[in-house]
């Protein structure tokens, strides 16, 4: 009577292994592939933001007046839109000043 079940409690244990397995390898092989993926992609993000800042061409030019003042132009000859976000001041001494706290947008050279 005993004859034909012989090897069944291997075989529910096998699957009970495998079931396991799947449980826990299949989420964690999908969590693996969200964080590659997560990666390339800001991988992606900074090489575009290196290659438009090869792009850009700003250039200021600072002019001391007799008076004292300090005349400053931009110019954007590069072919995308540059925004300058602070001008500082390294006086003669190491300190620093901030002469603009604002975005001003120079338009492309066109």
């Amino acid at each position: 009577m005993r004859r034909g079940r012989k090897g069944v409690s291997s075989v529910v244990g096998g699957a009970i292994i495998i079931a396991i397995v799947f449980t826990v390898i299949f989420p964690l092989l999908i969590y693996y592939q969200n964080m590659l993926s997560e990666y390339n992609y800001e991988v992606l993000k900074k090489y575009r933001e290196e290659a438009k800042k090869l792009s850009e061409r700003a250039e200021v030019y600072a002019t001391l007046t007799p008076t004292g003042e300090i005349i400053i132009m931009a110019a954007n000859k590069g072919t995308l839109h540059t925004t300058i976000e602070r001008i500082y001041i390294i006086n003669s001494d190491g300190s620093v000043k901030t002469v603009l706290s604002a975005d001003i947008t120079l338009p492309a050279f066109s």
